[in-house]
């Protein structure tokens, strides 16, 4: 039975690092073996605990380790077939995939007009990997639209406040409106293979949800049967400012609700209650904050049974809100 020689300290700690930490998974299942092979196992205790089929290959191990050491746990690069493109024309496959991003096949096209190689799309793929392109979704943004400069003035002072917030001096909140039906924002869910968890979806009356949130996931928040408008937005600040006790800031954007004479007419008399709005520039969601809290609600926290009927999305939607800042909590940096 073959045993390697006994391992001094040092080389068990290299062993034990590239066993949990190399890439290469049969470098790791190597260093394994010697690890084993030096701690008392047998070569066929060995091919069990591994799941190799043949003592023989593990015995190979052994040579390989007794004769070159470290080297032996790693295979020779293999000299495989010549590739197709040069690293130019790698190149020039990357950039016309940029060009075509959502449609390879007319990226092979163009690659062939340009090299007259033809490539197979596996090979395009493998090429775009390399170069650390995935396949996924593409989002959506209203940065191109937004003045960078009203954007960055507007972040710094919203940090200012934040600071105020946490030193205690005000409370700063976030305010917006949402609307919520029985066609589900469909969410990511660990299923079973072959069961695709199915979510009812239907046309009903929206329930809106006007909220103020802060910074300590504290919220007041407002559920209608009906849209809001500048006066119901108004009605609820009022309504606000008889709860508060130190001066407080709202961020909220310019929605037309918003923006409406009704609702521009009350700043003055809400600033006399310590009430003071701070408008965030044109296309810039992610400066309110309120707009993490929505998505939380319609992709995380509500219940899949919600959107059976109305009644139970009601009910949902009501439990979430009233354990906003509790049993369900959001994390502001």
């Amino acid at each position: 039975m073959k045993f390697v020689k006994k391992l001094a300290e040092p080389v068990i700690i290299t062993l034990k690092e590239l066993m949990k930490n190399h890439h290469n998974h049969k470098a790791r299942i190597r260093a394994h073996s010697i690890l084993l092979s030096d701690s008392g196992y047998k070569m066929d205790q060995i091919a069990d605990i591994l799941f190799i089929n043949q003592t023989d290959t593990i015995s190979l191990w052994f040579n390989l380790w007794d004769s070159i050491g470290l080297i032996g746990l790693f295979d020779e690069k293999r000299s495989g077939r010549p590739e197709i493109l040069s690293s130019d024309e790698k190149v020039e496959a990357i950039k016309s995939a940029k060009e075509s991003p959502r449609n390879l096949r007319l990226s092979l096209a163009d690659l062939y007009d340009k090299t007259k190689k033809m490539v197979s799309l596996d090979t395009l793929k493998r090429i775009l990997k390399s170069a650390n392109f995935s396949w996924r979704r593409a989002r959506k943004s209203l940065k191109s639209k937004r003045n960078e400069v009203a954007f960055q003035k507007s972040k710094l002072e919203i940090e200012i406040l934040k600071a105020r917030h946490r030193a205690g001096e005000i409370d700063l909140r976030f305010f917006d409106e949402s609307g919520f039906d029985l066609t589900p924002s469909v969410p990511y869910a660990w299923q079973e293979q072959g069961n695709t968890i199915v979510l009812p979806s239907s046309r009903s009356s929206r329930i809106s949800v006007l909220g103020l949130m802060n910074i300590d996931s504290q919220l007041e928040s407002y559920v209608f049967n009906c849209s809001i408008t500048a006066d119901i937005a108004a009605a609820c600040i009022d309504e606000f400012a008889n709860t508060i006790t130190k001066p407080t800031y709202i961020i909220l954007d310019n929605a037309p609700i918003h923006t409406a004479l009704l609702f521009q007419d009350r700043m003055e008399e809400w600033e006399s209650k310590n009430i003071f709005m701070k408008f965030i520039p044109p296309y810039s969601p992610e400066l309110n904050l309120i707009e993490i809290l929505w998505n939380f609600i319609k992709y995380k926290w509500l219940s899949l049974d919600a959107y059976k009927t109305l009644v139970d999305l009601n009910k949902n939607l009501d439990e979430v809100l009233k354990n906003v800042g509790s049993k369900h909590m959001i994390t502001f940096a």
